[in-house]
């Protein structure tokens, strides 16, 4: 990767839908400048490893969507109250 490929906020924002999906990638090390958005944001990693930090506190990112596929068994563990967002 030569340099981060990231589209401009204003085509983002211009998008007259309530949500938008956009994409980009960093090289190792970028830092973004502080910035806010009109919209709330989603962010997950295809790979890589990414750290957001807002005024609220700091978060990691991980290297993939938590996402399992349709035949994979699994079990939860939920060691606080969660509210879910899907059925």
């Amino acid at each position: 990767m030569n340099r981060p490929y990231q589209l401009p906020i204003d085509r983002i924002d211009a998008v007259p839908r309530p949500v938008v999906a956009a994409g980009a990638a960093y090289e190792d090390g970028t830092l973004l400048h502080w910035h806010s958005h009109r919209r709330a944001q989603l962010l997950y990693g295809v790979s890589g490893l990414m750290q957001v930090v807002t005024e609220d506190g700091a978060w990691v990112v991980p290297p993939r969507p938590p996402a399992a596929p349709t035949s994979s068994r699994r079990r939860r563990r939920a060691p606080a109250t969660v509210a879910r967002c899907w059925r």
